[in-house]
C-alpha cells in the first residue's frame, strides 16, 4: 500500500512538472529569454565555483617534496583559522577539537620552523580521538617524521600533504559547487521546452523577438511573438493531452486559452486605460491585447475601481469592476459596463471558474459601440 502510495506521488509530481514546464516553455518561446537565461546561468555558476574552488588551487601542495622533520609540540585546539587564498580570505571554525603540531625541519644548514602542519586539520569528535589521531601518524614530541617541503620556497613545509580536490572535500566547498552546478538544471529544462514550442511551428515562421523595455522595469513580448506563443501552445497541448490526467489537461486548457487572450489585440487603438480608483485618484494601465488588459485589472489591489473605455470622463463607456469575498473562500467579481449615467449589463462572475467569461465580458465591453443601447451584449 506504502509502495503504491509512492509511486502514486512521484507520477504526481512527474504530471506537475510538466505542467509546470509546459507554461514556461510556452511563455519563453519565440524569445529571446532562455538564451539570455541559461547564459546568465553559465556565468553565475562559473563565478561561485571560481570563488569557492579557485582558492583551494593555491593551497594544493601534494608536490611538495620530502624532507626529515622533528615534532616539537603537540596539543589540541578548540578554534582553527588559515587562509585558503586570496579568493576566500580567512575561514575560521570554533568549539571544535582540532590537531595542533609545531615542527621543525632543517635546509641547507638552516633550521626553520612551523605550527601550519596542514591546510585543512580535521575537526573530531572529541579531545581524546585528536590526541590519537596525532599519535597514530607518530605525532609525537621528539619524534622524527617525515616532512613535506615547499621547492619553491623552503621556509613552507608541512606534515600532511593534501591536493585541492582533498581540500574541495573536507571543507565541504565541493558540495557547494556541485550544487552551483545543478543549479543550471532549471534553465536548461526552459531552454528544451520553450525550443519544443518553437518546433511545433514550420521552420519558415519560427523568429525570436526581443522583449520592448517600456519604462521603469516594465518589458513586454512582442504580440507577433505572443501569437506564435499561442499557437504553439494549442498545437503541443493536443499532441500531450494522453499523457496528462484530467486535472492537468483542465488547467493547461485554461492556460491555453489565456495565451490565445494574450496574442488578441484588442480592435482599438489605444494600449493603456485610465483607471479611477474609489480615493479620487487615477492611474493608467496596460492594455495592448486581451490577456494583458485582463491581467492589468486582476493585480490591481483595489477592491473596487473603474476602466475608462472611451476619451470621455463623464458621459463615455467605462467599466467598473468590484471584488466580493465568498464566505468559504476565493471571490467573486462583479462587473458593470456604464454609458455614462445608463448601466448596460452587468454580471457577477467566479473569479477562479469563469476567466473565459470574463474575457468574453471585458471583449465586448471594449468593442461595443458607442450609443449602441442595450442590444449588443445579447
Amino acid at each position: 500500500m506504502d509502495h503504491d502510495d509512492g509511486d502514486s506521488n512521484i507520477l504526481e509530481d512527474i504530471g506537475e512538472l510538466k505542467a509546470v514546464m509546459f507554461q514556461l516553455g510556452s511563455m519563453f518561446a519565440f524569445t529571446n529569454i532562455p538564451r539570455n537565461l541559461m547564459i546568465l546561468s553559465i556565468l553565475v555558476t562559473l563565478m561561485g565555483v571560481s570563488t569557492m574552488t579557485g582558492g583551494h588551487y593555491g593551497s594544493d601542495n601534494s608536490d611538495w617534496k620530502p624532507i626529515d622533520a622533528t615534532v616539537m609540540q603537540t596539543g589540541v585546539d578548540d578554534d582553527h583559522c588559515n587562509n585558503l587564498g586570496s579568493l576566500l580570505g580567512d575561514r575560521c571554525r570554533y568549539s571544535g577539537n582540532f590537531p595542533s603540531v609545531s615542527f621543525t625541519w632543517e635546509i641547507e644548514g638552516e633550521t626553520y620552523y612551523s605550527s601550519d602542519f596542514m591546510t585543512y586539520p580535521p575537526n573530531l569528535s572529541t579531545y581524546g580521538q585528536a590526541e590519537r589521531w596525532m599519535q597514530d601518524r607518530g605525532m609525537i614530541p621528539g619524534a622524527n617524521i617525515t616532512g613535506f617541503v615547499n621547492p619553491d620556497d623552503p621556509s613552507e613545509a608541512v606534515l600532511v600533504r593534501q591536493s585541492w580536490a582533498d581540500l574541495l572535500v573536507h571543507t565541504g566547498d565541493g558540495l557547494f559547487a556541485l550544487s552551483c552546478l545543478t543549479c543550471n538544471v532549471i534553465p536548461i529544462l526552459i531552454l528544451i521546452s520553450s525550443r519544443r514550442f518553437e518546433w511545433a511551428i514550420p521552420k519558415e515562421r519560427r523568429k525570436r523577438y526581443k522583449l520592448e523595455y517600456m519604462g521603469g522595469r516594465e518589458w513586454n513580448t512582442p504580440i507577433e511573438a505572443k501569437e506564435l506563443q499561442a499557437e504553439a501552445t494549442r498545437i503541443r497541448l493536443k499532441a500531450m493531452s494522453s499523457d496528462l490526467s484530467d486535472e492537468q489537461f483542465e488547467e493547461l486548457t485554461a492556460y491555453s486559452e489565456f495565451m490565445d487572450a494574450e496574442s488578441r489585440a484588442l480592435d482599438t487603438a489605444r494600449d493603456k486605460y485610465v483607471v479611477l480608483l474609489e480615493n479620487g485618484q487615477e492611474i493608467q494601465i496596460n492594455g495592448r491585447t486581451e490577456g494583458e488588459l485582463l491581467q492589468s485589472i486582476g493585480n490591481m489591489e483595489d477592491d473596487s475601481f473603474k476602466v475608462l473605455l472611451t476619451d470621455e470622463r463623464e458621459n463615455g463607456k467605462m467599466l467598473g469592476v468590484r471584488h466580493i469575498p465568498r464566505e468559504n473562500g476565493g471571490e467573486w467579481v462583479e462587473l458593470r459596463l456604464h454609458d455614462g449615467d445608463n448601466l448596460l449589463m452587468e454580471e457577477t462572475f467566479d473569479v477562479e471558474e469563469d476567466v473565459p467569461r470574463i474575457f468574453s465580458f471585458i471583449k465586448s465591453a471594449i468593442n461595443s459601440p458607442d450609443n449602441a443601447g442595450g442590444e449588443w451584449w445579447s
